[in-house]
Formats: C-alpha cells, sequence, structure tokens
C-alpha cells in the first residue's frame, strides 16, 4: 500500500501545473507527469493500492474548483487509487 499526498494528486491530475523546485539544483524538476505516471504503473504492476486520505483529497479538491467532480470520478473509475 502506497500513501498520495495532495500534492501527488495535483501532478497525476493536472498535467498543466508547475513542476516544483529541486532544492539542491535549485531548478524545476523535469518530467513530472512521465514521472507520476511511471510510478502509477510500476504499483499497479505491483498489484500495489494507491490510498488517497481523506484530508489529502480534501485539500486537492479545494484547488481543483469546477474540475473537482471530473477528478473524482475518475478516482473512483481508477482500478489503483482508493481514497
Amino acid at each position: 500500500m502506497v500513501v498520495f499526498d495532495a500534492t501527488a494528486l495535483i501532478y497525476l491530475f493536472d498535467p498543466e501545473a508547475k513542476a516544483p523546485i529541486d532544492h539542491e539544483t535549485q531548478t524545476a524538476v523535469t518530467h513530472v507527469q512521465k514521472r507520476i505516471e511511471f510510478l502509477i504503473s510500476t504499483l499497479k504492476k505491483r498489484k500495489e493500492k494507491i490510498i488517497v486520505p481523506t484530508p489529502a483529497l480534501s485539500e486537492f479538491l479545494i484547488g481543483a474548483g469546477e474540475a473537482g467532480p471530473a477528478y473524482l470520478d475518475k478516482l473512483d473509475k481508477s482500478a489503483v487509487l482508493r481514497s
């Protein structure tokens, strides 16, 4: 079992989200969307479940605006993600 926080959800659901800054290099992290997709693919192959705690989901949905219901629908249909 793996637990995702709100930050992971942002990059999972919003491919346009601004990349975080690497504190060591002070530059934007590259290929954030591909990294998240690879992580989920790897976890799926291992038959791991990704848990999204209610507080993390709530924090994510606050910033999702009108896209929130679509994100919840996608989450509900996911074979890997659980809230």
